[in-house]
């Protein structure tokens, strides 16, 4: 169970609660009614999507041989689990399927009772976990807005419906936020490992057009977000709470230095990793945050 726990990265799975937190934000500053077991079951499921990806990846990633290639670092080259316990391979994978199955069997659940509006976004969602690391990754605009489109349209507005048994506005809107975010945080992650990720075949956005090219990407992405936020606002599907995700433009800021910087020394981008992990999980939350204390 340990090599289980290792492979499915517990430490960055917070990430799927804080963008559930989102679509239950938007649900109810939309007025809906709050019902406690979908919200719960929206974490769990959401939870679950994120750790079978994780696990799944990590699969995929020793049986290509790619991790035997990368450099391991805190965010990126995978956990070296399986290049230490081979045996150990198969479980992870099924452990992958498994926790797919049960976002599913969560997802049949919430149709039943909200509505059948969550089949399409469910449907999508488990495509892209089956799908990413084995063929997305071959594709560099197709790879780059996939993590997105999971975590961000797909899980934020998932959960607002499974919650209130609609979609709004203001949930399209404020998943933009982890969109945007989450594409960076993959981007970024990739910049270390373009030259073994080529040697297997892949051809995600850095391996395609370089890292100075996907540096002023992860820049528009950054931008867009903060405009998302500031947007939605002014149109008054936030209430100006939803402004305290603005608070992260200050680890922003010095994270692109770093990020332009290093382009030609991945040895010194581990600062910028990290500070990437922190506005991928403070924006949305912060956001959230302020957009329910302050209606």
């Amino acid at each position: 169970m340990k090599y289980i726990i290792r492979s499915a990265r517990p430490q960055f799975l917070i990430l799927a609660p804080i963008c559930v937190f989102a679509g239950l934000a938007a649900s109810l500053v939309s007025g809906a009614p709050f019902n406690g077991i979908h919200a719960l079951l929206a974490f769990i499921g959401g939870t679950l999507a994120h750790a079978s990806v994780n696990l799944l990846n990590e699969y995929e990633d020793f049986k290509t041989g790619l991790d035997n290639l990368t450099i391991k670092t805190p965010f990126s080259g995978g956990t070296g689990n399986l290049q230490e316990n081979p045996d150990q391979a198969q479980k992870v994978r099924t452990a992958g399927w498994i926790a797919a199955g049960l976002t599913l069997l969560i997802g049949i659940f919430i149709a039943l009772q909200s509505g059948w509006g969550i089949i399409p976004i469910g449907i999508l969602g488990l495509l892209i976990i089956f799908i990413y690391t084995s063929f997305l990754n071959k594709f560099p605009w197709l790879c780059i807005i996939s993590p997105g489109l999971g975590f961000g349209p797909l899980m934020v507005m998932g959960s607002e419906y499974a919650i209130s048994g609609q979609y709004t506005w203001t949930g399209f809107l404020i998943s933009l936020v982890p969109f945007f975010l989450v594409n960076n945080l993959l981007l970024l992650n990739q910049f270390p490992d373009l030259e073994p990720d080529q040697s297997i075949g892949r051809k995600h956005f850095p391996i395609a057009y370089g890292r100075k090219n996907s540096a002023i990407v992860y820049t528009v992405f950054l931008a867009c977000t903060y405009l998302v936020l500031i947007i939605g606002t002014a149109v008054q599907l936030f209430s100006w709470g939803a402004l305290f995700g603005l608070a992260t433009v200050f680890i922003a800021i010095p994270a692109l230095k770093i990020i332009f910087s290093s382009l030609d020394d991945m040895q010194k981008l581990g600062p910028a990793q990290g500070m990437n992990v922190l506005i991928n999980l403070l924006t949305p939350l912060l956001a959230g945050i302020g957009m329910l204390l302050i209606k």
